[in-house]
């Protein structure tokens, strides 16, 4: 059977520690890079459409998803997501927003990037970049790596 820790059995221990050292440094800066880069994008996208957008009116689609989110394991919160068409010099636009209540008009607002107009959003949507799965997720991938790192020293130092 292959022993997952060979590698490190032949390795010196300062060797193995730059080596993680290496290795953790590329796993979390890489994460790091695209959180950072998905957050950046999510705020120009809503700083061009807070200073430069245009509103029309836009028509929703009749079905939408109910979507629960767990807040900090206290509480839950309802959001739902729609889908809506609208035109811009006459070519056809689609979008998702997510509302905080049930759609029961039949069109509202839209809000649109005149450059792009597919960077839009329903008016009154709250479109947020959820950058705290991101963290959590990198967190436990760290964490995991550690403890794979630390079995992996003690094994050998239990060897010698």
């Amino acid at each position: 059977m292959l022993d997952p820790f060979y590698l490190f059995e032949k390795l010196t221990s300062r060797t193995a520690t730059v080596i993680s050292i290496i290795l953790c440094v590329l796993v979390f800066g890489s994460l790091g890079g695209y959180l950072a880069y998905n957050y950046w994008q999510g705020f120009s996208r809503e700083q061009t459409l807070a200073t430069k957008g245009i509103t029309t009116t836009a028509v929703l689609d009749k079905k939408y998803i109910e979507v629960t989110r767990r807040l900090n394991n206290i509480k839950t919160e309802k959001r739902y997501d729609v889908i809506y068409k609208f035109n811009v010099n006459g070519k056809a636009y689609e979008g998702k927003s997510s509302l905080k209540s049930v759609p029961t008009e039949e069109a509202a607002k839209v809000i649109f990037d005149p450059n792009d107009p597919t960077n839009n959003r329903l008016e009154g949507s709250r479109e947020t970049v959820d950058d705290i799965s991101g963290f959590i997720g990198t967190l436990i991938v760290g964490l995991v790596m550690i403890a794979i790192l630390k079995a992996a020293s003690t094994k050998k130092n239990t060897r010698t």
